[in-house]
């Protein structure tokens, strides 16, 4: 489970989704780092049969994420694990978030 973010290999900050430059110092040098888990910042549920929940997160690495809740639990303040469309597992609650493809960055 987990998300590919970008590492800055001159400031160290995180950042999501991949960018060219460092939104903090501008560098173009990046290396791979994987986010676990988060804490749900905000959540807004989308009407409808069935509802899907989206929450705000703030990940372990720094940057916050929008993603969709699967499972029960997900409630402000709570730790959440993280995945991908391709990573994600039953059980819950875990927020799903599509990693950006090379043509979207």
């Amino acid at each position: 489970m987990g998300i590919t973010m970008q590492s800055c290999t001159r400031c160290g900050r995180a950042s999501f989704p991949p960018r060219s430059l460092c939104p903090h110092c501008r560098s173009g040098d990046f290396e791979p780092l994987t986010a676990y888990r988060g804490v749900i910042e905000e959540i807004s549920v989308q009407r409808g049969t069935p509802a899907v929940t989206f929450a705000s997160i703030r990940t372990d690495l720094g940057p916050t994420v929008v993603a969709k809740v699967v499972g029960e639990g997900g409630v402000p303040g709570s730790e959440i694990d993280l995945a991908s469309p391709e990573t994600q597992t039953t059980g819950g609650p875990v927020a799903v978030i599509p990693q950006p493809s090379a043509k979207e960055q």
